[in-house]
C-alpha cells in the first residue's frame, strides 16, 4: 500500500490506456468486447500506478464474472468523465449482477465469492484502501441483475496540493 513518492499531474483516460495495455488481451482473448467513452479532459494530481491497480483489478473481476456467468455478447465499458469538482472512473460490464448480500461486504478484507485457490478477498479490499486513503476520493458499486458498476470519483484538487 506504499504510495509513489510524489503525486504526479496525469490525465484519466492515459491511466486506462495504460490499464487497456496491460489487461486488454485477456479481454480479448475471451471475446469481451471492450467499450471506450473517455469524455474526462481535466488533468489531476494523484498516484497514477495506484489508479492502475484499481483500474486492473476492476476489469480482472468483471472479466471472470462475465467468463463465469457464459454472459451472452459480453462486454465491459469504460467510462471517464468529469463535473466541476471531481473526474469520474466507471467501469461496468452486463453480467449478472451481484446480489445484495455479497455488495454488502464486497470492500471488506478477506471477503470473497471464489474457492480457495482462486481468491484471498483482498482486491477490493485494497482497491477502497487505495481511492481512498492514497487518492483521497471515493469508491462505489451499483448492482442490477443486467450488470454492475465499480466507480472512482477522485477530487481535482487535493486538499494536500492546495
Amino acid at each position: 500500500f506504499k504510495p509513489n513518492k510524489e503525486v504526479e499531474l496525469c490525465n484519466i483516460n492515459d491511466v486506462v490506456t495504460e490499464v487497456l495495455a496491460i489487461i486488454g488481451p485477456s479481454l480479448t482473448n475471451n471475446n469481451i468486447l471492450l467499450q471506450r467513452e473517455l469524455h474526462a479532459q481535466t488533468a489531476l494530481y494523484t498516484f497514477p500506478k495506484e489508479l492502475v491497480q484499481v483500474g486492473i483489478n476492476f476489469i480482472k473481476n468483471a472479466k471472470e464474472a462475465l467468463v463465469e456467468a457464459r454472459t451472452n455478447e459480453p462486454c465491459i465499458i469504460i467510462i471517464t468523465d468529469e463535473d466541476e469538482h471531481h473526474v469520474y472512473l466507471r467501469v461496468c460490464d452486463n453480467g449478472p449482477g451481484i446480489s445484495s448480500e455479497i455488495i454488502a461486504r464486497i470492500f471488506e478484507p478477506y471477503f470473497t465469492t471464489k474457492n480457495e485457490k482462486e481468491g484471498t478477498g483482498l482486491g477490493l479490499y485494497m482497491c477502497k484502501t487505495i481511492v481512498e486513503k492514497h487518492l483521497l476520493g471515493k469508491i462505489g458499486i451499483k448492482s442490477s441483475e443486467t450488470g454492475t458498476c465499480f466507480e472512482v470519483v477522485l477530487p481535482k484538487i487535493r486538499p494536500d496540493k492546495q
